[in-house]
């Protein structure tokens, strides 16, 4: 196996055993947090909070599903929503509303290009908001 292809194997396992690891440290930190502020809507906000960020942690690094290669065409003149709607049509699963979350916090909504754009492996949602920002 070349060194490109198992470092991306590894780089999937890693995603793909963070997540039950993730879960695991939110019960203990629910434990934590309910033991801390007793049990009030404090505890529960908390815990609400902690999960939110384990899952847009999980969101971000992990690679978005897509037959690849993937070819999508920007015209010139489309939006941040048309762009994610050409990426939907192509085949490209990036969960629209998380996706424009993630530009929005980046403050890259108003920066995509217009161009055709090859992807050819996977991507993460961050790896693809920079191909389309930079018109790679």
């Amino acid at each position: 196996m070349s060194t490109s292809r198992s470092l991306a194997l590894s780089q999937r396992l890693n995603v793909y055993y963070a997540a039950p690891l993730a879960g695991l440290c939110l019960i203990e930190a629910a434990g934590i947090v309910a033991g801390f502020f007793g049990r009030t809507g404090r505890a529960r906000t908390a815990l609400a909070v902690l999960g939110a960020g384990g899952y847009a942690a999980w969101y971000v690094a992990s690679p978005l599903e897509a037959k690849f290669p993937a070819e999508v065409e920007i015209p010139p003149g489309t939006g941040f929503r048309g762009a994610v709607a050409q990426l939907e049509r192509a085949g490209v699963k990036v969960r629209p509303y998380h996706f424009e979350a993630l530009a929005r916090i980046l403050r890259r909504e108003r920066d995509v290009k217009a161009g055709n754009y090859l992807l050819a492996q996977p991507l993460t949602p961050v790896d693809l908001l920079n191909k389309l920002t930079r018109g790679d």
